[in-house]
């Protein structure tokens, strides 16, 4: 199978090397794939295309245009800045590829994304798009957790987060809706320009489907970066920390020193899939072709900016 990346930035080429531990990037993942047999890199950026060409020994393009001389690709990854996703994928798309990779979000609007969408299905190309926590398999394990109530009913849900709602923020509120159901009502408290002017990291108290108490915490990325969820059971609470690596498990104990109460343990810290989830993501897609299911799909995407696009006008109307 063959494969053509469109972006060689961090997530497309550089975020790792073929000799790394971690699979981070999707130049890794196609490198790690036994699937995936020839592929080659695009970027008008002559320094990214050719830093990442000589990275992973592959050939690199200035364009797309001149890639198609030299290679037919079976799958296409976007991962070129999103003001350029709408572009790409209408260049792609006649190309009948069998799948499309792109990283979040579709597009830099929804006017776009819908019109991605349409186009998309009249041409019958499979596509998802990369929210990457739900590529982690421990998300998937406490998704059945919540489900079966293995510890009890989920109390409440507490994020911290920078860098905008729309960038960082649409990743908690994809892996929310994944989680805990509809979005039923939101309120926002405030927000803090940390990162791009257009893009305020908002306080949101959120109420769920299956949780009605969510609180997304604006934290500030002048200052430092930080991406930790946490989620309060009955009987148990998870921790997700160093930005969803690790998570410590604690469970309810009798208090060791407080007779009469109870309390949580130390628990146990491990680390999760997040650093495998990338290739997680191109497995999936590639094993949808044979009748697997797909994760992550454009319209899931689409309403998680659509969803997120409505706290930031609630927050701009609220703060003109």
């Amino acid at each position: 199978m063959k494969g053509l990346i469109i972006g060689c930035g961090k997530i497309g080429a550089l975020f790792d090397g073929p000799n790394d531990k971690e699979i981070l990037t999707h130049a890794h993942a196609y490198h790690a794939h036994s699937q995936i047999t020839q592929w080659a890199l695009v970027d008008p950026n002559e320094k990214n295309l050719k830093l990442a060409s000589q990275r992973w020994q592959k050939p690199g393009y200035a364009s797309i245009k001149l890639a198609l001389k030299h290679i037919d690709p079976d799958v296409v990854s976007i991962c070129t800045p999103t003001s350029q996703h709408f572009n790409s994928i209408n260049e792609i798309i006649p190309l009948q590829p069998k799948f499309i990779f792109c990283e979040k979000p579709l597009s830099s609007s929804l006017e776009q994304s819908h019109s991605l969408i349409h186009l998309l299905d009249k041409s019958h190309i499979p596509s998802s798009i990369n929210f990457s926590r739900q590529f982690d398999p421990i998300i998937s394990e406490l998704q059945e957790h919540i489900k079966n109530k293995t510890f009890g009913n989920l109390i409440n849900v507490m994020a911290i987060y920078t860098k905008g709602i729309m960038h960082n923020g649409s990743h908690l509120i994809n892996l929310l809706g994944l989680l805990l159901g509809e979005l039923n009502d939101f309120h926002i408290n405030h927000g803090y320009i940390d990162y791009d002017p257009t893009d305020p990291t908002l306080d949101v108290w959120c109420s769920y489907e299956n949780c009605p108490s969510v609180h997304l915490i604006a934290a500030r990325e002048d200052k430092f970066s930080i991406f930790d969820y946490d989620f309060i059971f009955e009987e148990a609470r998870w921790r997700f920390f160093q930005f969803g690596h690790q998570v410590q498990v604690m469970r309810v104990r009798k208090d060791p020193l407080y007779e009469g109460y109870v309390d949580l343990d130390e628990g146990s810290i491990q680390n999760t899939g997040l650093s495998k989830a990338m290739f997680n993501y191109i497995d999936l897609g590639l094993s949808s072709l044979k009748g697997g299911k797909i994760k992550s799909t454009s319209q899931e995407a689409l309403k998680t900016q659509t969803q997120c696009l409505s706290m930031l006008n609630q927050y701009k109307k609220d703060h003109p």
